[in-house]
């Protein structure tokens, strides 16, 4: 039988952006939703199950082999955090890890934070980020993906009851908490390129939410992060080969980020805090990086020491 591939419909569509002229045929694609495109899928599907169909035991046989090789109850290394133990496991014919806690030492009670697999339960996608606990350990929150287009929904959960304090929609499923164990830092992104580029806080009580930074710059995308310290919330900003980073500290969630050492094209660089200043993983006269570090309140790259 001669099998052959379904061929898209040719749609030409003009695209201008500086001066210049670009031909689209495909731009119908866009359209994620759409009959056209969802047709077009269930035809492309339909014709590689055609195609590899004389595959069928040997795809069975290798799925069952794999799968035998997996370790389905297992435990991660455990994280100590303020007094208590943090870790994921696995339970036999789950897809997804439980995600839990004790107080530190192993005689402590178990407490499950998240069951993936029942929240997965009903969906067709199921995507779970890191749990996150609240600086006092009463909250903790993290985020869902239920279609695949990489936008989560963050919950803040009561660790005593399992309630729900407070749900973010349309995120990137990165976030951070403020010491004063109400804030929560998160990103979103744009809904049409989904590039990471806007850096929030909100109140988890009070609902109240404040736009911290909006990059500007197509070609970068920002990420947020808490110090080991825990001292302070890093905004990264990063590029293909260039990257910026800005700062506030973890315990006064409302100062304007201020910026470590200005971005500079072909500049790579990366900050951690320490017990007196700060190391910079820097590849400025290095290709290959250096750790660099420098002192409080002195974050320019004048006052860099290798």
């Amino acid at each position: 039988m001669d099998l052959k591939p379904p061929e898209p419909t040719r749609q030409e569509v003009i695209l201008e952006k500086h001066g210049d002229k670009r031909i689209d045929p495909y731009m119908w694609m866009h359209e994620r939703d759409s009959a056209k495109v969802l047709d077009h899928l269930k035809a492309e599907n339909t014709y590689t199950e055609m195609v590899m169909s004389p595959y069928r035991k040997l795809r069975s046989a290798l799925y069952d082999e794999l799968r035998s090789r997996i370790i389905e109850e297992d435990t991660s290394v455990p994280v100590s955090l303020r007094g208590y133990s943090y870790y994921a496991r696995t339970i036999k014919g789950g897809e997804y890890p439980l995600l839990c806690r004790r107080k530190d030492g192993p005689e402590n009670p178990e407490e499950i934070l998240v069951d993936g697999n029942a929240l997965a339960k009903g969906h067709e996608y199921f995507s779970v980020t890191s749990v996150k606990p609240g600086p006092d350990h009463s909250l903790f929150a993290y985020g869902t993906d239920t279609v695949g287009r990489r936008f989560y929904e963050v919950k803040v959960i009561n660790a005593k009851d399992g309630s729900i304090i407070r749900s973010i929609p349309d995120t990137t499923g990165n976030f951070a908490w403020a010491e004063d164990n109400r804030t929560l830092f998160y990103v979103t992104q744009d809904k049409k390129t989904l590039r990471s580029d806007t850096v929030w806080s909100i109140d988890i009580h009070s609902g109240k939410t404040n736009r911290i930074y909006f990059e500007e710059d197509e070609t970068f995308s920002v990420s947020v992060s808490k110090s080991r310290t825990r001292r302070l919330i890093f905004i990264d900003l990063h590029s293909t080969l260039t990257s910026e980073v800005r700062f506030l500290p973890a315990n006064k969630p409302t100062e304007v980020p201020l910026v470590f050492e200005p971005r500079r094209k072909g500049h790579e660089y990366s900050v951690e805090d320490g017990a007196t200043g700060y190391y910079i993983l820097t590849n400025d006269k290095a290709r290959n990086f250096r750790v660099m570090k420098t002192e409080r309140n002195k974050t320019g790259m004048a006052h860099w020491q290798e």
